[in-house]
């Protein structure tokens, strides 16, 4: 067994440069992995200690830096003005004349990258080379999102994907019993009816992962509220698995589900909405009450050339926001388009 654990706690290599593509599925690699998650979860893991206030966090950059201004506008637009932290990655993302744009709207840019630097960290320190070899083309992308909010200088946030825009000011949500009785407050997935085991941890998933089954409950991770002061275990084991991403990514779809396994591992409970989006090309997600709050376009990007119509609340504000954008730089950024 010693021979599997031991690369994983050295932290040295990618695992896909030598692992085979079906190694996921060894029952000796998921009894390794669910050994190491419960003894090591912790060592070395980043947390910045110096965490207070209140603020919204995001991850984009590339050619997501147009769905992070529109989702930044729309902020603002609605009465937000709760401060905003973007984390994207290095200079492989970097733009200084988009990010100049965006910084009217008084944003705060942190390069992930450059704070790994102080960490052991797998996953983001390497992303350029996953970029490049895995088919996740995005996975150092879904890594950051545990890693942004632990670093986040914010105590009680609310995470957002940049293809997420509110339908208005998302603060009544700090505010709400169920937040600040959980400190965790999630929002589902669409439901899965005929998918066994991707999307959820699934009956098999959590045998897999070593954790409680709890019914089939599926996360959609692109909007997350978080209390750190009552969930930063939770946090810091859902980054763990992120960190492994080239095992993890195999048995779940990307992050999502991770956060609902790192709050089981640790015993941390939450809150989940009960009601499930409405999807399409996106996800339209509705609060405690039952009212529409945020509208998760992950299904059609936007981009700096043509963007899709969706049959759904406030796409004539948004596609202002998007024209704005693509007037300022689509001649000069064709590789965005």
């Amino acid at each position: 067994m010693f021979f599997l654990v031991k690369p994983i706690l050295e932290k040295k290599y990618p695992l896909f440069n030598t692992a085979p593509a079906y190694w996921s599925s060894l029952k000796e690699v998921q009894q390794a992995f669910r050994c190491t998650s419960y003894m090591f979860p912790y060592k070395n893991l980043c947390h910045n200690q110096n965490y207070h206030d209140e603020g919204i966090v995001m991850c984009g950059g590339g050619s997501l830096w147009i769905s992070v201004f529109i989702s930044v506008s729309a902020l603002r637009h609605h009465g937000c003005d709760l401060p905003i932290q973007v984390w994207y990655l290095g200079s492989q993302e970097y733009d200084e004349d988009m990010m100049r744009f965006i910084s009217h709207l008084d944003v705060e840019f942190v390069d992930a990258l450059a704070v790994a630097e102080d960490y052991e960290t797998r996953i983001l320190k390497s992303s350029m080379c996953f970029q490049k070899f895995t088919k996740h083309a995005t996975v150092g992308g879904y890594a950051m999102k545990s890693f942004a909010i632990i670093n986040s200088r914010f105590e009680r946030l609310l995470y957002l994907d940049a293809d997420n825009t509110p339908t208005k000011n998302p603060y009544y949500l700090f505010e709400s019993s169920h937040f600040l009785k959980y400190g965790l407050y999630f929002f589902p997935d669409k439901y899965h009816p005929d998918c066994e085991n991707a999307f959820k941890l699934s009956k098999k998933n959590c045998e897999i992962f070593g954790v409680d089954f709890l019914g089939d409950i599926s996360l959609d991770s692109g909007q997350i509220l978080i209390d750190k002061s009552k969930c930063m275990n939770s946090i810091k084991q859902t980054f763990w698995w992120n960190d492994f991403s080239d095992y993890t990514y195999q048995i779940l779809f990307g992050d999502k589900d991770t956060f609902d396994l790192g709050a089981r591992q640790t015993k941390t409970k939450y809150y989940i909405v009960p009601k499930f989006p409405i999807s399409g090309y996106g996800l339209q997600q509705h609060d405690h009450n039952g009212d529409l709050i945020f509208l998760h376009r992950c299904g059609a990007k936007w981009n700096l050339e043509k963007n899709i119509y969706l049959d759904r609340p406030q796409e004539n504000l948004l596609h202002n926001f998007a024209n704005k954008f693509i007037e300022k730089f689509k001649k000069q950024y064709k590789l965005y388009l």
